[in-house]
């Protein structure tokens, strides 16, 4: 009898393992929830087009980003600064690396959806003070995207859309757009390159020193000069095409640094605005000017 029920018990527990066996091979619903593949674009193609302004945050940094319609072009030309109290500072941006961050947008992507929990996107990175946070504003409204961390593995990146609570990894090919510095984004020449053209020295009539194109600057300066303060050095560059730059050089008070306006004109384009910026440069940098 004691035989009996030792042979009945291995019997049910037998029975239990088995049934915990195959429930291993039975999909959970919830399971292929959590872990969807979808292949979508980030903002869709009609939306991207119609993106005006845009900007990047991680923290108290921000790096803001517009465009305008120059020398009645088509294409908008794009610039990336900042807006303060006491004004708007914006150079011109690499024409080029906006229209690749745009076509990232716009370009189908695998995303696997890891979570569907709000409450959970913090412990991936993608909180307020750490992610990388993109605001767009276009025609049809604005959008959000948040980077967070990457992946155990360093193959892939977190990222949230702004209406959706689902946190997704994707692959890291965005990567190289996760910058709200200035100097990552803007066009590092004294003489921009991004007026629609590449300028090289033979565009120039009155071009002293040929190496003047490849000047570099320190980024923005935030110097305003006195309303009747003179210009230490003012160069006047002609084209053949009648367009010109005006560089206006003024030392800054206390500063091994000079601000330098930049202001470019085409008086044949009845539609042309004035195209103005201002920049800061070196002692090293103006003693070759």
């Amino acid at each position: 009898m004691k035989k009996n029920k030792i042979n009945l018990s291995l019997f049910v527990i037998l029975v239990f393992l088995l049934f915990v066996f195959l429930l291993s091979f039975i999909k959970n619903p919830d399971k292929k929830t959590k872990n969807e593949k979808v292949k979508t674009a980030l903002v869709s193609g009609n939306i991207t087009d119609e993106i005006r302004n845009f900007e990047i945050k991680r923290g108290d940094e921000i790096l803001e980003f517009k465009c305008d319609f120059f020398n009645g072009s088509s294409e908008p030309l794009w610039f990336c600064g900042y807006y303060t109290e006491t004004g708007n500072f914006f150079l011109p941006a690499k024409q080029d690396k906006i229209r690749s961050f745009l076509f990232e947008l716009s370009r189908p992507r695998n995303l696997e959806r890891i979570i569907l929990n709000k409450n959970r996107a913090d412990s991936f990175g993608l909180g307020d003070d750490y992610a990388f946070i993109f605001h767009f504003i276009s025609g049809k409204g604005s959008n959000e995207i948040r980077f967070g961390d990457s992946n155990f593995s360093e193959t892939g990146r977190y990222l949230k859309g702004g209406s959706d609570s689902s946190v997704y990894l994707t692959d890291k090919s965005f990567d190289r757009f996760l910058y709200t510095g200035l100097n990552q984004w803007c066009d590092p020449y004294l003489i921009s390159r991004n007026l629609g053209t590449e300028y090289k020295a033979s565009d120039f009539m009155n071009l002293r020193n040929p190496d003047l194109i490849e000047l570099r600057h320190g980024g923005i300066s935030f110097y305003k000069p006195e309303e009747n303060e003179v210009p230490s050095k003012i160069l006047n560059l002609e084209m053949g095409d009648t367009s010109n730059f005006k560089i206006s050089c003024y030392k800054i008070p206390s500063e091994n640094n000079y601000h330098v306006n930049v202001v470019y004109k085409n008086p044949l384009k009845s539609k042309s605005k004035d195209f103005e910026y201002s920049v800061k440069i070196s002692e090293w940098t103006y003693s070759k000017l």
